[in-house]
């Protein structure tokens, strides 16, 4: 029974291993972890779609950030951020409307949301003004 690499640990009847299966193969040494192993990761330049201005995506941030802060001044005494919203949202309506006006360019799509998000913003932002007495 010495060389068929079914052996266990001493003590156990007949020497044999109890799973009853071979003996394991040497361990490998292990490398040391890392957690680069092909170096830093490479930075990456975020830049706009082919066909889409970066001033399309400013616009269109700009409009989305307006129509949240205008949702967030529908709630009861939150009414006077509308103060700060609807001249930021004059703003962003025209220069999305630059935006959009800009000859050569093929995807408008940005300066679109822009102006609808914005547009949205004002008017429904002065309505709320009124509504609210300029304060609520």
């Amino acid at each position: 029974m010495q060389g068929n690499g079914n052996q266990g640990p001493p003590g156990y009847p007949g020497g044999q291993n109890p799973y009853g299966a071979p003996g394991y193969p040497p361990q490998q040494p292990q490398q040391p972890y890392n957690p680069y192993p092909q170096g830093p990761a490479p930075m990456y330049v975020v830049a706009a779609p082919p066909g889409m201005d970066t001033m399309q995506i400013v616009t269109m941030v700009w409009g989305i950030v307006c129509a949240v802060f205008f949702l967030v001044a529908l709630f009861p005494c939150l009414g006077a951020l509308n103060w700060i919203n609807v001249p930021l949202a004059l703003a962003g309506l025209i220069v999305s409307i630059v935006q959009t006006a800009k000859p050569g360019l093929r995807a408008r799509a940005g300066s679109i949301t822009g102006i609808s998000c914005c547009g949205v913003a004002t008017v429904f932002g002065i309505l709320r003004l009124i509504a609210g007495g300029g304060v609520v």
